[in-house]
């Protein structure tokens, strides 16, 4: 498997306590990899993820992985992706990069304080703020980043720009100069999950917060 090219990231120098992010609900077929010298093994419901831990789909599989901020990772069918960077520096910032390596990702998150939340695909990274929605597709020969809700901001070896809700960028990581910038989203029929999934995760989360403790 090879490793995405990165820039613009801050590298984490002194690390505090560990993270841990989970798996969430899937279907079909889904495999996880702890460690680089681990076996691939099948996914289960609450198990623990941590740095560097991949995940992959096989055809009609999808998963959905909650992380320890709130955000949540979601791969579509015959997808790659690994949690690059998942720490916390003894300040207590947490650095999260979420690599997207082939296949369909979703994302939806915010960075707290001085948190950073970011999201990486052959080609280009997405950092993302006050809060977004992102569908990523890393698909031979083109990588798409499509912003649902939010605003992200792209980056990329010849551009940096915000991408805005509704917008949709293309490009060609063998070609970093060859890139489109579309003022709508084409929609895919995985959208639809990712979009009920946030309800319920939002249902659940905001009658948590109203009833705290039961």
């Amino acid at each position: 498997m090879k490793r995405l090219a990165l820039w613009l990231f801050p590298m984490a120098v002194c690390a505090g306590q560990a993270r841990y992010a989970r798996v969430g609900d899937f279907d079909g077929i889904v495999q996880v990899q702890l460690q680089a010298a681990d076996e691939w093994q099948a996914a289960r419901r609450n198990l623990p993820l941590r740095e560097l831990s991949w995940l992959r789909t096989e055809s009609a599989s999808r998963v959905e992985v909650e992380l320890d901020d709130g955000s949540v990772l979601r791969l579509g069918p015959d997808s790659l992706a690994e949690l690059s960077d998942y720490t916390r520096l003894s300040t207590g910032q947490r650095i999260t990069l979420v690599s997207l390596d082939h296949g369909l990702a979703y994302f939806t998150g915010a960075a707290e304080g001085k948190d950073a939340l970011v999201a990486a695909l052959p080609g280009a990274q997405v950092t993302i703020g006050q809060g977004a929605r992102l569908r990523l597709e890393a698909r031979d020969p083109w990588s798409v980043i499509a912003a649902a809700d939010g605003v992200a901001r792209f980056s990329s070896p010849t551009a940096e720009f915000d991408l805005a809700a509704g917008q949709m960028v293309k490009l060609d990581p063998a070609h970093p100069a060859r890139f489109f910038l579309n003022r709508e989203i084409v929609p895919l029929e995985t959208d639809r999950w990712c979009d009920e999934r946030d309800k319920v995760l939002f249902s659940t989360t905001s009658a948590a917060q109203a009833h705290p403790g039961t």
